[in-house]
């Protein structure tokens, strides 16, 4: 688990950027490794994968500094390679990797991972501003630590929001989701195939919108086989969004609009779409604040017989400004998906305080007399 977190001191002196990876050491206790190889930014966003297919997972980090110890005009992409076990599973930063010293505007999704072009190795998705807004498809040089940027794809760009990789058409070819803030609408979702041969087609579609200063995500939703679409952020006249955009299978989408589905639209935040008490259904996570006066939250949606959505009015979780982000993984290796959360909570937090904190919430559905997921077999 990486976090990249705005620090401050007990005396309240010090703003400072970090790196922090935490190492799972036990069931109930983790180790913060702050060394100085990993570089400390703010506003980041971490991707594991294995780029050179030795079966370990190495790290990029994406950020820039936040006008402490780093200036904010410091942008941070710094790809890691895993030593594995000789080494302690240390990470050593590659040097020479090709990626654009770029970043995005906001920091809610800006980085997708996966085989593009099906040579075998993972390639790279990455939304940045740099000289206009740019979504760069990077290539992986065959697990040597490079990566070539694809001049020759162009798509409509946006920022300030997030973007995915995904197979959409169930041709198991990977194609491109993006949505954020474009040079034509504030309001961009695009879709675009992957046609087999290095090019993609533009298929997006006029009843499918997205947001800037928000997260989309990609997932089964309806338990169907295909990939829907849940898009927050903020919309024309900064109203808070979160449609749910449901696949047919042949490539177009109905929508699910937040007063059908009961999912709050909310601004600065991240969608988590997974099936949290293992009935079957898909339920959600999404961190952001609404138009409702509510703040931000951290909530908990659980999808309901009919399709439609029950807020955990609970909040069990605790809640991050748009400064924080949350993300989920099988911490403790139970086959039930467990949620990691880091940021900042801000003024006006539930618990009336500022706080910095990184956290795993362990999912225990056995514990509520639930059977609990059972771990598929390795593909």
């Amino acid at each position: 688990m990486i976090g990249g977190c705005m620090a401050a001191t007990t005396a309240w002196a010090t703003w400072d950027e970090q790196a922090v990876l935490a190492r799972r050491l036990s069931a109930d206790a983790f180790l913060l490794d702050k060394q100085a190889y990993l570089a400390q930014s703010a506003y980041t966003n971490g991707v594991f994968f294995d780029y050179n297919n030795d079966g370990l997972l190495d790290l990029l980090i994406v950020g820039r500094g936040g006008d402490w110890t780093i200036k904010a005009d410091v942008n941070i992409v710094a790809l890691y390679r895993n030593l594995g076990a000789e080494a302690d599973y240390r990470l050593q930063r590659v040097s020479d990797t090709g990626l654009l010293p770029f970043t995005d505007e906001g920091y809610y999704n800006p980085v997708s991972a996966g085989d593009v072009d099906h040579d075998g190795y993972t390639d790279l998705l990455i939304m940045t501003y740099h000289d206009g807004r740019h979504v760069d498809l990077y290539l992986n040089d065959h697990g040597t630590g490079r990566f070539i940027r694809q001049e020759s794809v162009q798509f409509e760009a946006a920022t300030n929001g997030s973007c995915m990789l995904g197979d959409l058409d169930g041709d198991g070819w990977l194609d491109v989701e993006f949505s954020g803030y474009s040079d034509h609408s504030a309001t961009a979702l695009k879709l675009y195939r992957n046609q087999h041969d290095g090019t993609f087609s533009d298929v997006s579609q006029a009843n499918v919108t997205g947001a800037f200063q928000g997260g989309s995500a990609l997932a089964d939703i309806n338990s169907d086989g295909h990939l829907d679409i849940i898009a927050t952020g903020n919309g024309n006249n900064w109203v808070c969004l979160a449609p749910i955009y449901l696949s047919q299978g042949d490539g177009t989408f109905t929508t699910v609009p937040e007063s059908r589905s009961g999912v709050k639209g909310v601004s600065r935040a991240t969608p988590l779409v997974v099936d949290l008490n293992a009935d079957g259904r898909m339920d959600m996570i999404v961190n952001g604040e609404p138009s409702d006066g509510s703040g931000f939250r951290t909530r908990i949606y659980y999808q309901k017989a009919d399709g439609t959505f029950l807020l955990d009015t609970t909040y069990p979780i605790i809640p991050v400004n748009q400064d924080g982000g949350i993300n989920m993984g099988d911490a403790d290796a139970d086959g039930n998906m467990d949620i990691i959360i880091g940021g900042w909570t801000g003024a006006g937090a539930p618990q009336g305080c500022y706080s910095s904190p990184l956290r795993v919430y362990e999912n225990h559905p056995e514990d509520a007399g639930l059977p609990g997921n059972v771990r598929p077999e390795a593909p």
